[in-house]
């Protein structure tokens, strides 16, 4: 679609949309600037999709109520003993005691909690990292040393905690310099043989530091879980139960226990993604997640960083590319699904590749490109309906339609004209009839009236000036002249607020107007007689008119590419030429072309080509042109009869001149007798000079052919010997005998002798006795030049506009002594022009004058041939 008003400006646009949405999508993935968002549609994930519960594992919580019973914790270890051993009479799969037994206490108490631990096959125990005191390297805590003789795995509990105080997930690996100690779930399911193997890449054992006193804290192996379900969804026993006994033999066979402290203000409770309503998850709950996960294979393991910038900088990529060129539905379609298609790729990714994918940088990409793209397209639809109507404007003003609503006067003034072709009276009236009509008629006095409502709200009241009644052929013409004041119902009133809507409905209407007056004149064009056919630059037929279709019949649909050769088939061009080469002509270099054509039913025509509109074609590179056809077989038919009766008044006219001289000549003793020979020579002079300028000026095809202009020349020079010997005038034509070869031209020899022969015998006539006249032949590449020279009187210049004219006469009183016919020169211009050529005179007063006669001189080749 044409957004802009350049295609350079569109491009800039795009291209600076572009960069701005791909930079933001990978400044914001690789800054997590959108971390919140991503969390947030992570912990949707994980909650709409809970990972299935292995049904080995069960807690065995240290909770209020055991507190109560037992005591408040800390326990000593004899107590903590016991309960392991009630712990290990159910004889379970494994263990997972979640508590630090750091530094000894009482030996016989640490004795018999050793005892407990050895009577297990598979338990495991944490140790921590601590930091003592602000500013102080971090220190591992360990057991004592019988209880890591005594249990079959250590490892860390630790929990991390996000910037939003909930916990996902945790470092498989930690350490202090170095991350060499698993995860205590990890280390447990790996002793039970229980884990999937192998882990994916990222959360694989992290390859070990350089063996450095470093004193930091070193992580690797971040992995995010997937909860089985909110806290509590991991089945729980109290340990009270376990001590007093209440519980079924065998009831934790075979399960793996994890053993903690459950009971809120002891235990270490975090808040978690599947939370909710405020119950934060106790650490051995969260614990017991992790392995579930390590168990089923689960660890949602997150993408690396440049893959997740990739996908966010492709969505935007897309959202910039793709919108601009959608439709508005489309666009808002693409859009949500740029949105939404990560989402759900992300949740698919963590439920079935247990990858997780964040992707709301190039989302919200998309959602920024959409408004951008939503107020440029109403930008551009607003300056598009405002152009629109400020060139229908200047169209209606052109084609005179209806004036504009606001104009109330003129209004007035179309009713009032029409009032005066009707017979109607119009009177104004207080008040509109009905407020929300334009328009309604009503009774008025006992006669039906019109009540109009002229766009500043006055009203008037239009009736018949007679009977008081309409005709059914008046109603439809005051009802065709109001439609413009009324609302359209075609076109819905714009809602408050809606700008581009009311634009929109006032473009309507100014359409509507345009396109009655473009009917109206394609109409008018149809019914011409002369035939019209308009054409795209590219051949495309835009109108034809039936009168051309009947002129020129074409075989087949007139319809591009073809529609040239279907001209040349039913209107022939003139010898030499063809359509493609007119269409250069017209269409390519902008001028205009006419000639004379004889149809296939042998009617003559006219055809007229010519750019319609060139300014506007420049502007646009596309002008159209138009082929006008012009049937003038009348015309050339009623020449004929013309030309026909020019020679015969000329017979008539010459006959009894004839037999005039025969008698005069007899006896020419007489002074009488010579003065009517000479007025009779005169007037046969003028009769014969008059029928050749009629036949000349008539005829549209002169004869032509390739002749030596020399031997013409020579001819009209050999005519006028004699005049110009009688006269006292040399006749120098060295010029003429200088040319060692041909000249060729095409023309007509008899004419081109006869012009010669009337500039010759001019110059003789009006040159004084014993003066020169030259003959010059001035050659040139394309084209030859005859110059009669002479030294007579010379021309007024007042008199050289008129020269070529019928029966000029000069108003000098030594020129018009001698009195011609004043066609000579007329008839040797039209010469020139016939074949292409030009005749131009200058001349001076007292100093003689040059007549200069050009014709178009044919090319080398023809000359060799």
């Amino acid at each position: 679609m044409a957004l802009f008003s350049s295609s350079t400006r569109y491009r800039a646009e795009l291209l600076v949309l572009f960069v701005v949405l791909v930079g933001f999508a990978a400044l914001a993935t690789d800054g997590a600037w959108l971390r919140s968002l991503d969390r947030i549609l992570y912990d949707l994930s994980v909650r709409l999709r809970p990972a299935a519960l292995d049904d080995r594992l069960v807690i065995v919580g240290i909770d209020e109520q055991t507190l109560t019973r037992v005591g408040r914790w800390p326990w000593n270890r004899a107590q903590q003993a016991e309960l392991l051993d009630a712990v290990a009479a159910q004889v379970p799969l494994a263990l997972f005691v979640d508590v630090v037994y750091s530094g000894e206490t009482l030996a016989d108490e640490d004795a018999a909690l050793v005892d407990a631990f050895d009577r297990f096959a598979h338990v495991a125990v944490p140790m921590i990292v601590d930091v003592p005191a602000v500013g102080q390297p971090p220190l591992e805590i360990l057991p004592f040393d019988g209880v890591i003789r005594a249990v079959t795995e250590i490892g860390h509990v630790h929990l991390e905690l996000d910037d939003d105080s909930i916990s996902r997930g945790t470092f498989l690996y930690q350490g202090v310099g170095n991350p060499a100690w698993p995860h205590a779930m990890l280390a447990l399911a790996r002793t039970l043989g229980v884990i999937q193997e192998p882990l994916p890449d990222g959360l694989a054992r992290c390859a070990e530091l350089p063996q450095e006193a470093s004193i930091r804290l070193a992580r690797c192996g971040y992995a995010l879980l997937p909860f089985a379900g909110p806290p509590g969804t991991v089945p729980q026993l109290s340990a009270l139960a376990l001590l007093d006994g209440s519980l079924p033999s065998q009831l934790l066979a075979g399960k793996i226990v994890l053993l903690g402290l459950t009971t809120a203000g002891v235990a270490d409770w975090v808040t978690s993604p599947v939370s909710g309503r405020g119950r934060p998850i106790s650490g051995v709950e969260f614990n017991a997640n992790l392995l579930n996960a390590l168990i089923a294979g689960e660890l949602i393991e997150r993408a690396p960083r440049s893959l997740t910038s990739l996908i966010s900088v492709l969505i935007a990529a897309i959202a910039a590319l793709s919108l601009p060129r959608l439709t508005p539905k489309a666009m808002l379609g693409v859009t949500l699904l740029l949105i939404i298609s990560p989402m759900l790729a992300t949740a698919a990714l963590m439920a079935f590749q247990s990858l997780y994918l964040p992707t709301s940088a190039g989302s919200l990409a998309a959602l920024l490109a959409y408004p951008y793209w939503s107020w440029r397209r109403h930008e551009i639809a607003w300056r598009y309906v405002d152009g629109e109507m400020e060139r229908l404007a200047e169209t209606s003003a052109l084609l005179d339609t209806s004036p504009p609503m606001a104009d109330t006067a003129r209004w007035r003034s179309r009713l009032g004209a029409l009032a005066t072709l009707l017979r109607l009276s119009i009177e104004d009236a207080s008040a509109p009839a009905h407020a929300n009509d334009t328009r309604t008629w009503a009774t008025v006095d006992g006669e039906r009236a019109l009540h109009a409502r002229l766009p500043d709200g006055s009203a008037l009241v239009l009736r018949g000036a007679n009977d008081g009644t309409f005709s059914e052929a008046e109603i439809a013409l005051i009802h065709d002249s109001l439609n413009p004041l009324m609302v359209d119902d075609q076109h819905p009133r714009a809602l408050p607020g809606e700008g581009l809507a009311a634009r929109i409905r006032l473009l309507q209407r100014e359409a509507d107007r345009v396109r009655a007056s473009r009917d109206t004149g394609l109409k008018a064009l149809d019914e011409m007689r002369s035939g019209v056919l308009v054409l795209s630059p590219q051949g495309d037929v835009e109108f034809v008119n039936s009168a051309f279709a009947a002129l020129v019949p074409m075989a087949g649909s007139v319809d591009a590419p073809s529609v040239l050769e279907r001209l040349g088939t039913g209107l022939p061009t003139p010898l030499g030429s063809n359509w493609e080469e007119i269409w250069r002509v017209v269409v390519v270099a902008g001028e205009s072309r006419g000639f004379e054509t004889r149809l296939p039913s042998q009617r003559v025509a006219y055809v007229y080509c010519a750019r319609l509109d060139p300014e506007l074609g420049d502007r646009l590179r596309l002008p159209d042109w138009a082929v006008i056809i012009t049937d003038i077989t009348e015309i050339r038919t009623a020449e004929s009869q013309r030309e026909e009766a020019l020679a015969f008044v000329s017979h008539d006219l010459r006959s009894p001149i004839l037999s005039i001289l025969a008698l005069v000549r007899r006896d020419l003793s007489s002074d009488e007798s010579k003065q009517i020979e000479r007025y009779a020579e005169k007037s046969l002079q003028v009769s014969e000079q008059f029928l050749q300028l009629s036949r000349l000026e008539s005829q549209r095809d002169v004869e032509t052919y390739e002749l030596d202009v020399i031997d013409a020349l020579e001819n009209a020079c050999d005519q006028v010997y004699e005049q110009a010997r009688e006269a006292r005038i040399l006749l120098d034509r060295s010029s003429v005998a200088a040319a060692d070869e041909p000249v060729w031209v095409r023309g007509n020899g008899q004419l081109l002798e006869r012009a010669f022969i009337n500039l010759l015998s001019n110059a003789i006539k009006y040159s004084p006795a014993d003066r020169q006249v030259w003959v010059v032949l001035e050659l040139e590449e394309t084209w030859l030049t005859v110059a009669v020279v002479d030294e007579g009187r010379g021309i007024p210049e007042a008199d050289l506009p008129q020269l070529f004219e019928s029966f000029f006469r000069s108003s000098d009183p030594e020129l018009a002594r001698q009195r011609g016919s004043g066609l000579g020169l007329r008839f040797t211009k039209t010469v020139a022009e016939r074949h292409g050529g030009t005749l131009t005179v200058e001349s001076t007063l007292g100093a003689g004058s040059t007549f200069r006669f050009r014709l178009p001189r044919l090319p080398i080749d023809s000359d060799l041939q």
